[in-house]
């Protein structure tokens, strides 16, 4: 059994089937007294076997350990191969067998739920198969939970790949944008989910939340303003359709990871790629505030200024700057065509001369 991996790489696919099937048959089981006695003994009050996987799910962290099983490890190859192969009716029965083994013993491992979950997608019943995803992420809860636990990052992206390998770009962003969602309701601020929120929110024309997005990120991560603006989401809507309310539910300790200097970064960038040229250029001057000598933030500042037709200001930025260094200066000459964009009357400016007397 030992050298059967090497040998599976040797097999025709046309015969993996077979062979992993032959390898289930002869595989070793469960034995009768293995069993998880949390998951067993929760199974004999009134919750069924999905309530109680999702409740083990938060109050575990979303770490359940699979039992230790010969059978098991086939099962999921020949599962995988399956899966992989599109052969849906011998994958479906493969995860009836599986759940068979485990019925009342252990909850489900991931993988055979996610599988499972990719299955309902490809039977046209997408919605089905999203609202078991916001479940499995830990985006949605059971009204019977007592403990929640933030969304899964790890469940969240295999997930969101699942589905984009399905075709299914645009239920990957609204599961993506759920869970950011449910992230920030739950107090767990972090610049990507704000990010994240902004992008998807100036893809569908929603420049003013986009913007507001960004904002509330950068106002959450300066010491000036973070006690204010962690009073903002709880009155938001779509924050409030995903808070948790019920005092008799334990909830995640609020937690604050934004960084003011790199949320005036990711601020500015996320503003920029989506044209928001006002609020990216305001960024970026405060960002170079917080850092003078920050020459990329000097040269990225002068990009966008030049872009927003302010070339004059952009120049000035690029070789204004009397204690620039050697390499500032020279990574400013190689950008000065790209901001004057042939324009040479900018160089003939009083102003443009007397800075670059300055500077030589």
């Amino acid at each position: 059994m030992a050298a059967c991996p090497s040998s599976a790489s040797r097999i025709d696919l046309c015969e993996l089937n077979s062979f992993y099937e032959i390898l289930v048959q002869r595989s070793s089981g469960l034995e009768h007294y293995q069993r998880d006695e949390d998951f067993a003994l929760r199974l004999r009050s009134s919750m069924d076997g999905n309530e109680v996987e999702q409740a083990l799910d938060h109050e575990k962290n979303f770490r359940i350990e699979e039992p230790d099983s010969e059978r098991l490890v086939w099962q999921k190859e020949c599962l995988d191969y399956l899966m992989e192969r599109r052969k849906t009716q011998a994958a479906l029965k493969m995860i009836s067998s599986i759940e068979s083994d485990l019925k009342a013993r252990f909850p489900r491992p991931a993988w055979l739920r996610l599988a499972k979950l990719r299955l309902e997608l490809r039977a046209g019943r997408a919605s089905q198969a999203i609202n078991g995803l916001k479940n499995f992420v830990g985006i949605e809860t059971g009204p019977r939970l007592v403990e929640i636990k933030p969304p899964n990052t790890e469940r969240l992206n295999q997930a969101a790949m699942m589905l984009r390998s399905e075709g299914r770009k645009a239920e990957a962003n609204q599961l993506l944008k759920a869970a950011y969602e449910r992230m920030i309701a739950l107090e767990q601020y972090q610049q990507s989910y704000f990010v994240g929120l902004a992008q998807f929110a100036f893809e569908d024309g929603e420049q003013a939340r986009g913007l507001k997005l960004l904002q509330l990120m950068v106002d959450l991560g300066n010491a000036e303003t973070r006690s204010t603006a962690a009073a903002e989401p709880a009155q938001l809507p779509w924050a409030k359709a995903r808070a948790v309310d019920d005092p008799g539910i334990k909830r995640p300790n609020a937690q604050n990871m934004i960084q003011y200097a790199d949320a005036l970064i990711l601020a500015s960038e996320t503003a920029a790629a989506f044209h928001q040229l006002d609020a990216a250029v305001e960024y970026r001057k405060r960002s170079l505030s917080l850092n003078i000598e920050d020459e990329i933030s000097c040269i990225e500042l002068a990009r966008l200024l030049a872009e927003n037709k302010k070339r004059d200001e952009a120049i000035s930025v690029i070789i204004g700057d009397r204690t620039a260094t050697r390499r500032t200066r020279w990574m400013a000459v190689w950008l000065a065509p790209e901001i004057i964009k042939q324009r040479n009357d900018l160089w003939a400016s009083r102003t443009v001369a007397a800075l670059v007397s300055l500077w030589w």
